[in-house]
């Protein structure tokens, strides 16, 4: 199980991340198991060819991390996955963090449904945010999977 602190994407961008990938010529890294796209000007990516329903193979993983380190938001768009395939794609990173404050069901502790709508509003801070930076090692991410939608 690996152990994630604050310095561990920086590690990997100034001594792993470029090893073993090459430069497209828009200075774009390319991979062998995963499609990535950036999404932003300095920060978010697209990225197809991860079959969540399925245990995702350790070089596939390795290419996921690395593009999380490089990109820092990863979007996996129209992605099937169930609650079993997020809380087991989760561990890969490590222990899952059980939010102190937050209600979770008993059979998914890991879990935080946020349904908000006009009669049930996301509570104070809950609009911005839902990291852990009280705790004295805070997660690396949080991987949130939008079920419902809404239009912009």
């Amino acid at each position: 199980m690996r152990k994630y602190d604050s310095v561990r994407c920086e590690y990997n961008l100034g001594r792993e991340l470029y090893g073993g990938q090459s430069m497209d010529g828009a200075g774009a890294k390319t991979y062998s198991n995963i499609q990535v796209e950036r999404a932003a000007a300095y920060f978010a990516a697209e990225v197809g060819g991860v079959d969540f329903t399925q245990p995702i193979d350790a070089e596939t993983f390795n290419e996921i991390e690395k593009a999380l380190c490089e990109h820092e938001i990863l979007i996996f768009r129209d992605a099937e996955m169930a609650a079993a395939d997020q809380i087991r794609f989760g561990k890969m990173f490590g222990d899952l963090s059980v939010h102190p404050f937050t209600p979770n069901s008993d059979e998914t502790p890991e879990l935080i449904l946020f349904d908000n709508t006009e009669e049930n509003p996301p509570f104070g801070t809950d609009i911005w945010h839902s990291d852990e930076t009280f705790r004295e090692c805070p997660p690396l991410a949080t991987c949130l999977r939008a079920l419902e939608v809404p239009k912009v």
